[in-house]
């Protein structure tokens, strides 16, 4: 009960803000905005704090960002023509790309992570997980489940909202 109560205004700064978005633009709500919500929900609901009350200050979406830009980069494709495109499965796919992009990115991420999550970092100790580990799964769950995951939500809710209103779409593939 206190979790959710802990966390009841920032989704409701959030709902409206998204409100107050489309009431004065009157079109569909970029997935701009919404970026920081998830990051900043789970953030709250582990840390009980805000990441913006850490030294990640409002920063803290954009780092995810650049850490799972760098992570989903194997996943992209540009398209080449003919055989160039073998050279972009032999450059981006064989090799791991390099990590110090965004090391000191992640270790502040890790860092905010470990210094408020000592609740959940207790408890993943209590059932056998070291409390690095359960640090980093904690940075890859903020990351890769909160950001697709809702952004995802995101564009589904906006496509149902299109159709509810009679508006004529295409699925679109995200």
């Amino acid at each position: 009960m206190t979790l959710s109560l802990s966390l009841e205004p920032a989704c409701r700064r959030f709902s409206s803000t998204l409100r107050m978005e489309w009431f004065l633009k009157r079109k569909q709500v970029s997935t701009s905005l919404a970026t920081p919500c998830p990051f900043n929900f789970v953030f709250r609901l582990f840390g009980n704090k805000d990441s913006s009350d850490t030294k990640l200050g409002s920063e803290g979406p954009a780092i995810v960002d650049k850490w799972l830009a760098l992570q989903l980069a194997p996943l992209a494709t540009l398209e080449l023509p003919g055989f160039l495109k073998y050279f972009e499965d032999i450059f981006l796919r064989t090799f791991p790309l390099p990590f110090f992009f965004v090391k000191s990115d992640y270790s502040k991420l890790y860092d905010a992570f470990y210094a408020s999550s000592s609740s959940v970092l207790d408890k993943a100790e209590s059932f056998g997980i070291k409390r690095d580990e359960a640090c980093h799964n904690l940075v890859f769950l903020a990351g890769f489940n909160a950001f697709g995951g809702y952004e995802s939500f995101v564009s589904y809710t906006d496509q149902v909202g299109r159709q509810s209103r009679g508006e004529v779409t295409r699925p679109t593939c995200q």
